[in-house]
């Protein structure tokens, strides 16, 4: 029963039903007619995104100029490099397409989302992303999901939204930082629930720093932002939180924006900020006397800010800066030991490859993660799936052919198959005495022999 938040019972005897449900504190509803249930758990599904938007929680000392990049939520580094590399892909109709295609799949036994795929495949361009991601359908709750979870599917799948509302954000806050829609300084509210657990991680983290890796919605009005942290405590097992942040016009490096004028949702005051948006933790008190709800105060980093600064610069140095794309991440990934996530990245992008270059890659990257791992069986068949595209693109003599069956050469040495390893070796040493016969190469690895 943990995992279950709400619920509520459709019959016809509503007063026999709310005399038991007295009894359970999850049973927050009886109800005889289809209408006001249906509302109840759009409501219900409503609490669930607000409450389970994704953040990271960073300690930094002043003065330290270096982190153990083991030790920092990875959740905060994978959001950050995925912000990045996502901006730097060139996406197109394709995507689109792949990625309805995708969604008629999840939603096959679901016709009212299967009018949205419909409508989201052909009239993607006619409308601008932050219409999407307000309009009342399946978007809104994927794309948190994805970026709560770390689903790599999804988010490679959506990156071309991801993408597009970033940019929208971004040309927002300029539009409107021209137009001084904004003051100097002001305040915007979040009410949400939060675990135990995060708030006493958040709560062990004074004046260090609060990510939210999720795109984030907030509003100007606090009361309506403090009654939905009341709610969430009486629906819930969260914690109620009232999100006070305050937010220095000037500062450029984290885009938002008041999308009242543009949301599908018109009139409503409401900040959207762009994901991986960072706080500075203030005080953490009770709002009232009944002591129900926290109040958190949230201050928004500053460009100057030298602790991030410092971290952010560091981060970017030691995630393979020098990478493209998902390669960076896969990199990153096998860094940190998240072997089958960057197994599953590969997958996909082993999948999604146009070209025989683009899979010859992918299986290779493929046996490097195997040989990560310690499955070394499974590393050599990735290594020569990769050899065997190679053959019918590459010269006889290219010298990748020689780094592959150098590895397998490695991974052989590793199962004690001298053999075999010597074998390897020695295939890669005559292409590459083929590619450079007066430059004398020689075997870059010794296989010694077991007596």
């Amino acid at each position: 029963m943990s995992q279950v938040s709400t619920i509520y019972i459709f019959c016809q005897d509503q007063a026999r039903h709310e005399q038991g449900a007295k009894q359970w504190p999850k049973l927050k509803g009886v109800f005889t007619d289809i209408t006001p249930i249906c509302k109840a758990l759009q409501q219900a599904a409503q609490e669930c995104d607000q409450n389970m938007i994704s953040a990271s929680f960073v300690t930094v000392n002043s003065g330290s100029t270096k982190q153990n990049l083991n030790q920092l939520d990875s959740s905060f580094m994978y959001t950050q490099i995925m912000k990045e590399i996502l901006l730097k892909i060139d996406f197109n109709q394709q995507h689109i397409k792949e990625f309805t295609m995708h969604c008629r799949d999840i939603f096959a036994n679901n016709p009212f989302e299967l009018q949205y795929v419909k409508k989201l495949e052909h009239e993607y361009f006619k409308h601008i992303p932050v219409w999407w991601y307000t309009n009342q359908c399946f978007l809104y709750s994927m794309l948190n999901r994805s970026l709560r979870m770390m689903e790599i599917d999804l988010i490679i799948s959506m990156g071309f939204f991801i993408r597009d509302l970033y940019n929208h954000i971004v040309q927002l806050h300029k539009e409107q930082c021209v137009e001084n829609t904004h003051e100097k300084f002001f305040t915007v509210y979040r009410g949400q629930g939060l675990s135990q657990d995060d708030l006493d991680r958040m709560m062990k983290t004074p004046g260090g720093l609060l990510s939210f890796n999720n795109f984030l919605s907030t509003s100007i009005d606090r009361q309506i932002s403090l009654n939905f942290a009341r709610q969430t405590t009486e629906t819930s097992n969260l914690v109620g939180i009232l999100f006070v942040m305050r937010i220095d016009s000037s500062i450029l490096s984290t885009p938002y924006a008041n999308v009242r004028d543009v949301s599908y949702l018109k009139g409503e005051e409401e900040i959207l900020f762009s994901m991986n948006s960072i706080f500075r933790i203030g005080s953490i008190k009770y709002t009232d006397e009944n002591n129900c709800v926290w109040q958190v105060e949230l201050t928004l980093y500053s460009d100057n800010d030298p602790d991030l600064n410092i971290l952010t610069e560091q981060i970017r140095k030691e995630t393979y800066p020098e990478k493209k794309g998902w390669d960076r991440l896969d990199h990153l990934l096998i860094k940190l030991g998240q072997f089958n996530k960057a197994q599953e990245v590969y997958e996909i992008l082993f999948e999604q490859a146009k070209t025989d270059s683009e899979k010859a890659l992918m299986s290779h990257m493929l046996g490097w993660v195997k040989r990560n791992q310690g499955e070394y069986k499974d590393a050599i068949t990735y290594y020569k799936k990769s050899i065997k595209i190679k053959e019918k693109i590459l010269s006889p003599t290219d010298l990748s052919l020689a780094a592959s069956y150098n590895n397998i050469g490695s991974v052989y040495n590793k199962m004690d198959g001298y053999s075999n390893s010597l074998s390897s070796h020695q295939k890669s040493l005559e292409i590459k005495q083929n590619k450079c016969e007066n430059l004398g190469f020689k075997s870059e690895c010794y296989v010694y022999f077991k007596k």
